[in-house]
């Protein structure tokens, strides 16, 4: 089984994306926050086969939750998805096996995404 970490403060957009990837075969495992999605790394209660990254979120954003977690695995494909695609390309242009989708989510793009990264 493909475990993955989704993370966004609406708990509406967390459940178009789990509903996705478990239809894709994912266990999915929720954080509301950048903090949330960190600490989800720190404990390495599971190894994760992808992240999904809102942007604007409460406590930690997610261009600073994927630099955290990136301090901490390289190789873990990371997709963000958010209204602020621009500038959360321009901010994670260095960083490598992510790929950032425009809100609202489009299945086909996201599905795209996740064949471009591997991932199904």
């Amino acid at each position: 089984m493909k475990f993955a970490l989704v993370v966004d403060d609406e708990y509406y957009n967390r459940q178009i994306i789990r509903k996705i990837l478990e239809q894709l075969g994912y266990d999915v495992q929720e954080a509301s926050d950048g903090q949330q999605a960190v600490d989800c790394f720190q404990k390495r209660e599971r190894n994760f086969d992808l992240v999904t990254m809102d942007f604007n979120m409460p406590v930690k954003n997610g261009v600073e939750a994927i630099r955290e977690i990136r301090e901490m695995d390289q190789t873990t494909p990371i997709i963000g998805i958010t209204a602020s695609a621009s500038i959360m390309r321009l901010e994670l242009k260095q960083e490598k096996k992510i790929k950032i989708l425009e809100k609202p989510l489009d299945s086909a793009e996201f599905k795209m995404a996740l064949d471009e990264l591997k991932m199904y």
